[in-house]
């Protein structure tokens, strides 16, 4: 299979996504939460009475068992019924006023972004278009604000979320029964080492899918703006094969390198449970 080499500017764009995060531009990104700290805030508080009744659910689910019907104590489990029901209603109350909440400020954020975006590109030298191509404007403009967006207005709260459950995880884990827990536990080393190795995998394989986005879309871009004279000098197809063959092929290698690595991680994790539930059934008895 013949291996397609890109042109500079897209292997540039590779190198450029290859640099560590600037403390500067994060705070620079920072800035764009700050008109909605106060939505935030109340995500979070909704992030953390969600986190804290799906942890509560099993809790409830084992004292109805132990309590309720081994013990034969028919109020009990009726109690704790009712309880799990409520500890239900109330994770779904603050599931979905979260998700709305995020949403809004999600669109907002990315509403003040593009229109600060768009305004420095009115502001730029003709020299910079000379050396940029239309493509990659675009895909700064379009593509990365979204990603933007995600990180700023999910990824870190998905995060902050997950640590919490996981921490009462672990809690409720310990007090139910230290040894069983621990049994647990002596997969998390392996699945740490596993984490970091596909986070470095996957980090460059998506940046490279980035770069082969900027490239596509730089093509289109400019065979879109140029169509009178592509048609004037007949190179539709001479045009058309090459995206076929170098410009969509690179992307659609790229993507399904990225999409192999990624399919990896998740039946890894699946297995290190799978095995930590035997070790519990086994040596827990």
């Amino acid at each position: 299979m013949t291996i397609i080499t890109p042109p500079i500017y897209v292997t540039q764009s590779e190198e450029l996504y290859d640099k560590g995060v600037n403390p500067q531009n994060a705070r620079r990104l920072v800035a764009f939460t700050r008109p909605y700290a106060g939505r935030l805030i109340l995500s979070a508080v909704l992030m953390l009475g969600a986190s804290a009744a799906s942890v509560a659910g099993p809790y409830f689910v084992k004292i109805a068992i132990d309590s309720g019907l081994t013990a034969g104590n028919y109020d009990a489990l009726r109690y704790t019924i009712l309880a799990y029901l409520g500890v239900a209603v109330i994770q779904w109350f603050c599931t979905y006023y979260r998700v709305n909440i995020m949403a809004w400020v999600g669109q907002a954020i990315i509403y003040d972004l593009r229109k600060r975006l768009f305004a420095h590109l009115q502001d730029l030298s003709l020299g910079f278009y000379s050396r940029y191509s239309v493509g990659r404007v675009i895909t700064r403009a379009i593509n990365d604000v979204e990603t933007l967006r995600d990180f700023l207005t999910w990824a870190v709260l998905a995060i902050a979320r997950d640590v919490f459950t996981l921490a009462l995880i672990i809690f409720v884990m310990l007090d139910m029964n230290v040894r069983l827990a621990l049994l647990t536990f002596s997969v998390l080393p392996l699945m740490v080492v596993i984490t970091i190795l596909f986070r470095r995998a996957s980090r460059a394989a998506y940046r490279k899918v980035r770069a082969a986005v900027s490239w596509v879309n730089s093509v289109l871009a400019e065979n879109v703006n140029g169509v009178r004279v592509v048609q004037a000098f007949s190179r539709q197809k001479r045009n058309y094969e090459q995206f076929r063959d170098y410009v969509n092929r690179y992307y659609l290698e790229r993507a399904v390198y990225a999409v192999k690595i990624a399919s990896v991680f998740s039946p890894s994790v699946d297995m290190l449970g799978a095995i930590a539930t035997g070790l519990v059934v086994w040596l827990g008895g």
